[in-house]
């Protein structure tokens, strides 16, 4: 995928590798530009090859040119995409629609994102099930869990809104803004930098725990450079983030923390 969908690929890979990967299956990602030049595709290994092509609009040339290369190979393909009269659509042999509704407001794409992780989630839970990796009953119950998941977000939105607009009030005029975090909460890193450009034009940067204290560390002026960390309190990163955040809080970086633990 491009963008938005790029990471949600990868963002999806450790749900293929769980629900999917018992019997050594190879789940990888990569940016489409990539994949439609250089990556090697296998004469013998092109029959038991699926190549999914992310894109909600089903648009971008460069998802279509994947399909269309992979195709070429003799893989199997998949469009994975609001759109079934898209190119990316027309292009691979199958599609799976995952049909987000019309809003007044589409922009930013918050719902195409989360569209496009459900689907690919629920891809992974239909292959376990489907090869006999997971359980029957695989699918309805990620789906079931998805749902109470993000339902139970509902009661503190109002309260997340409000402190995250007192936050922005004071970061306003920061001359930039970075984005930390490690494996799939990069991806939640990622999507917020290019959200924030989207809708507020600010300069943004996206990198990890490691990473960051290497290079990141070293940028000017750190007192205007409004820096996030994302985090799960399950993750084996704990100990680097936690430097990380030390680091950042002792040169003088604003900091906010995201995270499902306690403070």
């Amino acid at each position: 995928g491009c963008g938005d969908s790029y990471v949600a690929a990868q963002a999806a890979i450790p749900a293929f590798k769980k629900f999917a990967g018992k019997f050594g299956s190879n789940f990888s990602y990569g940016r489409a530009i990539e994949v439609a030049r250089y990556l090697p595709f296998e004469e013998k290994q092109s029959p038991y090859t699926l190549v999914v092509g992310v894109s909600c609009s089903g648009g971008p040339a460069r998802v279509q040119e994947v399909l269309r290369r992979a195709n070429h190979y003799g893989c199997m393909t998949l469009a994975v995409t609001n759109n079934p009269d898209s190119p990316a659509a027309q292009e691979a042999k199958r599609s799976l629609i995952v049909n987000t509704p019309a809003f007044p407001n589409a922009s930013p794409g918050l719902r195409n994102y989360y569209a496009s992780l459900v689907g690919l989630y629920l891809l992974a839970a239909s292959l376990g099930e489907a090869t006999g990796c997971s359980a029957p009953g695989a699918v309805d119950g990620m789906a079931d869990a998805i749902a109470a998941y993000t339902a139970a977000y509902e009661p503190l939105l109002a309260g997340y809104d409000e402190q995250m607009f007192r936050l922005a009030q004071s970061w306003k005029e920061f001359k930039a803004y970075d984005f930390i975090g490690d494996d799939i909460q990069f991806c939640t890193a990622f999507f917020t930098a290019a959200k924030i450009v989207e809708v507020a034009g600010g300069m943004t940067f996206t990198d990890d725990s490691e990473d960051w204290c290497h290079v990141g560390f070293f940028q000017k002026e750190p007192h205007r450079i409004g820096t996030t960390v994302v985090a799960d309190r399950t993750a084996n990163d704990r100990s680097r983030i936690g430097e990380t955040i030390k680091q950042a809080a002792g040169i003088g970086r604003p900091v906010l923390l995201v995270a499902n633990g306690g403070r």
